[in-house]
C-alpha cells in the first residue's frame, strides 16, 4: 500500500514538473542581460596565462567580448561565433539516430523530463516532440553512451569537471540529474561569464561559484567556474573528466597542465577529439597520456555521426587506482 501511495506521488511530481511552465523567452533573455552584469564583477578579476589558448578560440573569444561587453545589442546564442562552436544543429538523420539510442534506453517520461529546456532566443527547437535542442539531445547522448560503456549512472558520481563549458548546458542537464553534484567549468573568462549568465537564469540565482584566487575553494554542491591554468591545485579530485572537443582544440601548455593534474585525479573520462590537423595540430594528443593511466572502453568514431569527431571513454586501470589510494 505505501509503495503504490509513493509510485503515485512520484507520478504527480512528474507530472508537475512536465506541465510546469518555463519563463518567457522575453523574461529569461532579461534575466541573462542581468546576470551579465552582475557577473561582470568577477568576469574583469579573471587572467588567463598566455601560451593557453590556439589562435581559433582566442579570435570567438575576442568576438564574443565585444558582443557580451560592449556591442549594447546583445546577440548571444544568435552571434555566429557561439552558434558556430557551441551548439550542434542537425534536426536530421545525425539527430533521429541519437534520439532512437536514447528512446531505446530511458523511459520517455524520463526523457522528456531531460530534454525539456528553456526556451531563448537563438537556441533551436529541433525537435518540437521532446521542446529542446538537437544540443541538448548531443548532450545527454555523451551522458548515456557514457554510462552504457562503463556500467554506471551519473547520478552516483558527488564531483565532475568539465574542460571548455561551451555555454553551459552540460553542466545544466548534469544538475538536472545530480541535483547535489560538486560541478568545476574551466574555459576561457568570456565564456565563464556567458555559463555565469545562463546557469544562473536557468537554475537560479547563487548556482554559480567563480573561482578567481589559487588559493581559493571549490564550494560542494555548486557550479563553480574557473579559468584555464598552466598549472592545477593537486587538491582539486574528482569523480569524473568531461572534455567535448575543447582539450583537443587546445595549445599543447594547455593539455599538459590537465595531464600533469592527472585529468584531476578523476575515475572516469569522457572526452572527444578531431584528428590531428594543421588547424588543430594537438587534437590527438592526450590519448596515450590516457592510455598509460586508464582502461579505455571505448575509443572510435560513431557510425551514424559523419563529423570528424571520435569519442573516448574510459576508467581509471586498476594498478593506478590502488596506488593513488596507498599514497
Amino acid at each position: 500500500m505505501v509503495a503504490m501511495q509513493l509510485r503515485r506521488l512520484i507520478t504527480r511530481l512528474r507530472q508537475w514538473v512536465l506541465n510546469k511552465r518555463f519563463p518567457s523567452e522575453a523574461s529569461l533573455m532579461d534575466g541573462i542581460r542581468a546576470n551579465i552584469k552582475r557577473g561582470t564583477e568577477f568576469y574583469d578579476a579573471l587572467v588567463i596565462a598566455d601560451g593557453l589558448v590556439m589562435g581559433p578560440w582566442m579570435r570567438r573569444s575576442d568576438s564574443m567580448v565585444d558582443d557580451v561587453l560592449y556591442s549594447g545589442d546583445l546577440q548571444l546564442f544568435l552571434h555566429d561565433s557561439l552558434r558556430y562552436a557551441m551548439i550542434v544543429e542537425d534536426s536530421g538523420k545525425f539527430m533521429n539516430r541519437q534520439l532512437d539510442y536514447l528512446m531505446s534506453r530511458l523511459p520517455t517520461h524520463m526523457l522528456r523530463w531531460l530534454l525539456r529546456e528553456p526556451r531563448i532566443q537563438g537556441i533551436p527547437v529541433n525537435s518540437e516532440r521532446f521542446e529542446c535542442s538537437h544540443n541538448n539531445i548531443h548532450h545527454l547522448h555523451h551522458i548515456t553512451l557514457f554510462e552504457d560503456y562503463l556500467n554506471t549512472s551519473i547520478s552516483n558520481l558527488n564531483c565532475i569537471a568539465e574542460f571548455g563549458g561551451g555555454y553551459g548546458n552540460m553542466a545544466r542537464l548534469v544538475r538536472m540529474m545530480v541535483p547535489d553534484v560538486t560541478y568545476l567549468i574551466i574555459d576561457l573568462p568570456i565564456f565563464l561569464l556567458i555559463q555565469y549568465a545562463y546557469l544562473e537564469t536557468v537554475l537560479g540565482t547563487g548556482i554559480c561559484n567563480f573561482i578567481v584566487r589559487q588559493d581559493q575553494s571549490l564550494k560542494e554542491g555548486k557550479i563553480n567556474l574557473m579559468v584555464s591554468q598552466s598549472t592545477y591545485s593537486q587538491d582539486y579530485v574528482f569523480d569524473m573528466f568531461i572534455s567535448t572537443l575543447a582539450l583537443s582544440e587546445s595549445t599543447r601548455m594547455a593539455q599538459q597542465a590537465v595531464f600533469e593534474a592527472g585529468f584531476f585525479g578523476a575515475d572516469y573520462l569522457l572526452v572527444s577529439h578531431q584528428t590531428r590537423s594543421e588547424r588543430w595540430k594537438h587534437a590527438e594528443s592526450f590519448v596515450e597520456p590516457i592510455n598509460q593511466q586508464y582502461d579505455i572502453c571505448f575509443h572510435g568514431k560513431l557510425p551514424y555521426f559523419d563529423k570528424d569527431e571520435s569519442y573516448l571513454i574510459a576508467r581509471k586501470d586498476e594498478n593506478t587506482y590502488l596506488r593513488e589510494r596507498s599514497h
